[in-house]
């Protein structure tokens, strides 16, 4: 079985507005939706992990950064 996963990035990068494109996703029966761990801050990385959950839909972290981000 294929499974799709939406990716809410723009050239390797998270998009500033991730969380309200996943918004526009929640009725769309999406399974699945990811992003890169660069871009918004980890506290709207979190928001649009939580809300993806709550929406019953299962999250892709892609690591792509080569330091560790302290914040």
């Amino acid at each position: 079985m294929i499974e799709f996963i939406f990716h809410a990035d723009h050239n390797d990068v998270t998009v500033d507005d991730a969380p309200a494109v996943l918004e526009t996703l929640l009725d769309s029966g999406l399974r699945y939706v990811g992003f890169k761990d660069i871009g918004p801050p980890p506290a709207v990385l979190r928001e649009v992990t939580v809300a993806a959950h709550d929406a019953g839909m299962e999250v892709m972290l892609e690591v792509v950064s080569t330091s560790a981000r302290m914040s």
